[in-house]
């Protein structure tokens, strides 16, 4: 068997597994495809929204537990700086609010690359 021959046939043996395996788009449409891509970015993006639907909960409660705590001491401290525990509560709340404002940015990136792929309102007149 001479190497032109051993090369093709490496070469056939590689492109059947690949495609048996579902690794090749060569055999897809452009609708298949586009499909497909919708489909990815939609789940990740749900997944992305629902991290950052998340995190916004525990900014909301880290808030909450802040003026909780202003209020609470509001008639004893004339000075907020000497409320028991505010200063944690506001370093909290301002890690919390850098993690929800990454998580909201990741869902917002993945949401523009879905976005065109969305059917549009014919009266939409954001695009």
């Amino acid at each position: 068997m001479d190497i032109k021959k051993l090369g093709l046939i490496s070469t056939v043996v590689m492109l059947s597994v690949t495609v048996s395996l579902g690794g090749c788009d060569l055999f897809k449409s452009p609708e298949q495809l586009k499909a497909e891509k919708i489909a990815r970015l939609d789940r990740i993006w749900e997944e992305k929204l629902r991290k950052s639907d998340e995190a916004s909960a525990k900014l909301k409660e880290s808030r909450k537990h802040k003026y909780e705590l202003l209020h609470k001491y509001k008639k004893e401290f004339e000075n907020n700086e000497f409320v028991p525990g505010l200063k944690e509560a506001a370093e909290e709340e301002w890690a919390i609010e850098k993690e929800a404002d990454k998580a909201s940015d990741e869902e917002n990136k993945v949401w523009d690359k879905l976005s065109p792929y969305l059917p549009h309102h014919e009266f939409d007149t954001r695009n």
